[in-house]
């Protein structure tokens, strides 16, 4: 969450112009502004497995093996492509858009749901390591956001 201090000032219009230059396509309202923050943050993570920009903890060799039997992807993340494309923003209610997968079995692995598969690989388990790709996303646009806030002459700062 970003907690921003003080007024709005010169207004909602300069702050928007702020936000444009870190969101494409910038809408006008506020409700839409938040939905084109959580799409713009799905995009990246859904972006950074496809283009496997994180540095992650490398699959087990057993596992390897096992995806090439199977003629899954061999890239992390991204065995069936399934999770990947199931990263989307969805509304929650107004001005509240969560960034992630659905509570939905997963085709291939049908004991588990989308949300257990991201718990278990953005935060790891006893056996498998995590791999965040979530996180390091959010982080990284609470930080683009901060500095563009500040830079408007704004007071700002991240809450964990």
């Amino acid at each position: 969450m970003i907690q921003i201090r003080g007024t709005l000032t010169p207004g909602w219009d300069e702050f928007r112009t702020a936000l444009g230059e870190m969101i494409t396509n910038l809408p006008g309202d506020a409700d839409a502004l938040v939905e084109a923050a959580a799409k713009d943050a799905a995009k990246k993570v859904a972006d950074s497995i496809r283009l496997q920009t994180r540095t992650w903890t490398p699959l087990s060799p057993w596992y390897l093996r096992w995806k090439e039997r199977h003629n899954l992807s061999l890239d992390i993340l991204k065995a069936t492509g399934f999770y990947m494309s199931q990263i989307a923003a969805r509304k929650m209610e107004k001005y509240v858009y969560v960034a992630g997968v659905p509570d939905t079995r997963h085709p291939y692995w049908k004991k588990v749901t989308l949300a257990e598969i991201f718990r278990y690989l953005e935060f790891g388990t006893w056996r498998i390591p995590a791999r965040p790709h979530f996180r390091p996303v959010l982080w990284e646009m609470k930080q683009d956001m901060l500095k563009l806030i500040t830079k408007r002459g704004f007071t700002a700062r991240v809450i964990r």
